[in-house]
């Protein structure tokens, strides 16, 4: 809220020190008054002159702190009143403003000719004052206007994403504080950056020794045209990302702030932070140990006049391999912060680099947004401090924007604090800047004994930051939204922004809900469905729209909508709004929006119409989940886990589990999503899981079973089976090469399992095989002694034999993924075979479909008949 005096606009909020008098906050960025404003010259003016014996607190002025250029705030010795202070304002020809007699003090206006620094020492040979002091400008305590900034929980979280409030690192506090003037330069050691992208390309470090494009080395230091970095995989001048991996970590570091697009930085409001990049990781997220030594050896080379290190601060979301005394004196002589990732095993195994006892190492583990240790964070008393690290939304390629999990991205954002530190203090040792970040975390109870601080990362606290000043003003309900169709699928909302302090500003969030009933309570709006992507709002009285996609269609839909706050105050419910959607034939539901999939999805569909999908997530290295709930008309996106090669899905028989299969690095897991949408999961191979197909199924007692292929020592097909609580493993065929395999369970609950296998044993897969319990043991023969790949069976549900049928038209759902740009991660189905023409169009689609079936048959002459004994 804002308040208007003499024509004069100051804003509420402000930022207090303790011990020191009022002072404006510097956030950046600011809105200047419309009257004339000074600044003070020079940091020798204090804010603070004190007269008289009685010693006030004086602090040093900033050369950018704004006032008021002609009025003077002044405070008298007690007993100093009335015509006395009126002589004393005479005498400078000022008159009164107004007058604070709880504090004896006024507010003074000066004459024209009559600067503020004059009268101050005017005034500072009158024992009766005891103080003189500009009217200095304050401002609102506005957040940066980058509109993906509510979504980025681990910078400002109080609970709106589902998490608990106050489980983040406390960015915006620290952004109160002005920008630091000292250049930092951090070095992503990383799979490059995309140093075009919209949200970086201004935060790009640029090589002042290097001419670009003359194909000279004018700096000397063994790389040509290297005047943004260096590509040690190639050996080129250009590291661009490849893989999504660096970009995203630099996002989280210093993505541009305060530009209206996109995502926000750690230290994206400071523009004297800049990034490095230095590619050694490829495009599939693998590097040599050698190439990260020549990132480490190539930023720590440059040097500025006076010879001190340009690059102090690394970051490293990289690990794995044996622990390598070469690469620990790299770090070691670096001279550098070196923050590196702890890791992604779950365990409290060393993960190097991040475990070298190395002075300048900040190893880092992750935290989720209700501040527990993340489930696939490695932990130990080797790490020092844990980050936000799950579901993080940052930068990728080609000017996107996506969220990934793990420790990689928990490690951004302690070099962004870092950079914010060093660039405050430049003249901080590299021991100072680790200790000031380790020494100001926030305790929590859930990372004792996980990491050595027992905290987790707080920008607030390790910059001396104020918290952030209350507010209990909620903003303004919404009194015209409206909405309209604009396909079978889709409503466009309209309204006018509210406001953030009442009817002043702008809120900090959307939350727009949708139901097939009217939203008319509170009660009714906490019912309704979420929509995801919300537009952030704008300042008061603006003009919204957002379109409201993926919705059922021959039905009326009824919307509602609140605003919030940065504090959480929430408005009152809007207007009630509603559009009737018409009939439609197929339904297409992009699921992938921001995310890249990967070799692997799965579909599920419950008696319900209700569905689910996982997939591979190629670019952060997780499975991915898409559930839709029947009747809901939405769907929501989940982290399943780490890895999701080989991810297969099927519902529980009594459809309450969403039950998964899938494979990271080498070991295998069972995930499953209960009803109350929580996902747990389990480790059923800790070593030699093959990186291809795994299968899962339910038995005739309802337990989920798998096919998948170990590698090594125990290369074969394999089995997995759940009864009660306890897992069984079994080898089914030793020396199978089953990296492709599929389960099916006939109709008296044996398993059916077809796979690839290489008989010659030449190293190519050459044949088809199957594999069937008949109750008693499995029996294993070849189906066919060609190249086989993505094999799939089902089972005859009227012999219980395992062939293909002619195919038919599905009546409910189908799944397909592919390469972007025009392969995305699909869903579609229709509601109901409303016609003949659709029916046989969904036939036509079926059948152009399938390439090749293999089935049962008699004898080995014989025409194929279900229920016979030979594959053919």
């Amino acid at each position: 809220m804002k308040h208007r005096t003499n024509n004069r606009t100051f804003p509420e909020r402000f930022s207090v020190q303790e011990g020191i008098s009022l002072q404006k906050d510097r956030a950046g960025n600011h809105q200047h008054m419309q009257t004339k404003l000074n600044t003070l010259l020079g940091a020798a003016i204090s804010l603070l002159v004190t007269f008289g014996s009685i010693a006030i607190l004086t602090a040093k002025a900033n050369a950018a702190d704004e006032f008021v250029a002609d009025e003077l705030l002044v405070g008298f010795q007690p007993g100093t009143r009335g015509a006395q202070a009126a002589g004393i304002r005479n005498g400078l020809g000022a008159t009164s403003l107004k007058a604070w007699s709880q504090i004896n003090a006024e507010h003074w206006h000066l004459p024209p000719g009559l600067g503020v620094a004059q009268a101050i020492q005017a005034l500072a040979a009158n024992p009766n004052v005891l103080y003189a002091e500009p009217n200095y400008i304050v401002h609102a305590v506005d957040l940066p206007n980058d509109p993906r900034l509510p979504e980025l929980w681990g910078l400002h979280n109080f609970g709106h994403t589902g998490g608990t409030a106050d489980a983040d690192s406390d960015a915006p506090e620290a952004w109160q504080l002005p920008p630091g003037d000292g250049p930092v330069v951090v070095g992503v050691i990383d799979t490059g950056i995309d140093y075009n992208h919209e949200d970086l390309s201004g935060r790009i470090w640029s090589n002042p020794n290097e001419i670009p494009g003359n194909g000279i080395d004018d700096d000397a230091n063994g790389y040509v045209d290297d005047v943004i970095g260096w590509d040690f995989i190639n050996d080129d001048n250009d590291p661009t990302d490849d893989n999504s991996h660096g970009t995203h970590v630099s996002g989280t570091i210093g993505a541009s702030g305060n530009n209206g697009i996109g995502v926000i930085g750690v230290a994206g409001l400071n523009p004297n932070v800049r990034l490095m990049p230095l590619k050694f990781l490829s495009a599939n997220g693998w590097g040599s140990t050698a190439d990260a030594i020549s990132c480490i050896t190539y930023a720590a080379s440059f040097e500025d006049a006076l010879g001190n290190k340009i690059v102090r601060i690394t970051s490293n979301s990289w690990g794995g391999g044996g622990k390598s005394k070469t690469l620990e004196n790299a770090i070691k002589n670096a001279d550098a912060l070196f923050v590196a990732a702890a890791g992604n095993d779950g365990t409290n195994t060393l993960h190097y680099p991040a475990a070298y006892a190395q002075a300048n190492v900040v190893s880092v583990a992750a935290t989720d947004a209700a501040d527990a240790l993340a489930w696939f964070s490695n932990y130990g008393i080797w790490v020092h401090v844990a980050a936000p690290g799950v579901s993080v939304l940052s930068a990728t390629p080609n000017n996107g924007y996506g969220s990934k999990s793990g420790t990689s991205m928990a490690t951004p954002h302690v070099s962004g604090v870092a950079a914010l530190a060093l660039s405050q203090n430049p003249a901080l040792s590299i021991a100072d800047l680790k200790a000031q970040i380790l020494n100001n975390v926030d305790v929590l109870s859930a990372l004792s004994g996980k990491v050595t601080t027992s905290g987790r990362l707080n920008a607030r606290k390790t910059l001396g930051a104020p918290e952030l000043p209350p507010d209990t003003t909620a903003p303004g309900a919404v009194a015209d939204l409206a909405a309209a169709p604009v396909s079978p699928h889709a409503v466009t909302l309209t309204w006018t922004a509210p406001g953030d302090d009442g009817s002043i500003g702008a809120a900090y969030l959307c939350d727009i809900r949708y139901s097939m009933n009217p939203i008319s309570t509170d009660a009714d709006f906490a019912a309704a469905a979420r929509v995801s992507g919300e537009p952030r709002p704008q300042a008061a009285g603006a003009a919204e729209t957002f379109t409201v996609e993926n919705l059922s269609d021959n039905r009326t839909w009824y919307f509602a909508l609140k605003t919030i706050d940065e504090f959480g105050n929430t408005s009152p419910l809007s207007n009630l709004a509603s559009a009737a959607l018409p009939l439609a034939d197929w339904w297409h539901i992009r699921l992938d929006w921001g995310y890249g999939v990967g070799n692997y999805t799965s579909l599920g569909v419950n008696s319900q119409w209700g569905w689910a999908v996982v997939y591979d997530d190629a670019n952060a290295g997780m499975l991915m989940s898409a559930y839709h709930i029947a009747g809901t008309g939405y769907f929501n996106h989940q982290t399943v886990g780490s890895g999701g090669v080989g991810a297969s899905l099927v519902y529980s028989p009594d459809e309450t589990e969403v039950r998964v299969s899938h494979v990271s690095g080498t070991k295998l897991y069972f995930a499953n999503r209960s009803t109350d949408g929580v996902w747990t999961s389990t480790q059923l191979e800790s070593k030699d899981v093959y990186a291809g197909d795994t299968s899962i199924a339910n038995d005739a007692s309802g337990n989920p079973c798998i096919s998948y292929c170990k590698t090594g020592r125990n290369l074969g097909l394999w089995y997995a089976r759940r009864n009660g609580s306890t897992w069984t493993t079994q080898q089914i065929e030793k020396g199978a090469r089953a990296y492709h395999n599929q389960l099916a369970v006939d109709p008296a609950g044996n398993p059916v399992i077809v796979y690839s296998d290489d008989l010659n044993r030449d190293g190519s897969l050459d044949a088809l095989k199957v594999a069937w319990f008949d109750g008693a043991a499995w029996n294993i023969s070849v189906v066919d002694t060609v190249a086989s790949t993505f094999v799939t069976v089902a089972c005859d549900l009227v012999t219980g034999n395992p062939p293909w049928r002619v195919p038919r038209a599905p009546t409910n759902c189908v799944s397909s993924s592919g390469p972007a740009p025009h392969g995305p991660l699909r869903k579609s189905w229709t509601p109901e075979l409303r016609s003949p023409a659709v029916r046989s169009r969904m036939l036509r689609m079926a059948a152009l479909s399938w390439l090749t079936v293999s089935r049962r048959c008699a004898s080995p002459s014989a025409i194929p008949v279900p229920g016979s004994g030979r594959w053919k």
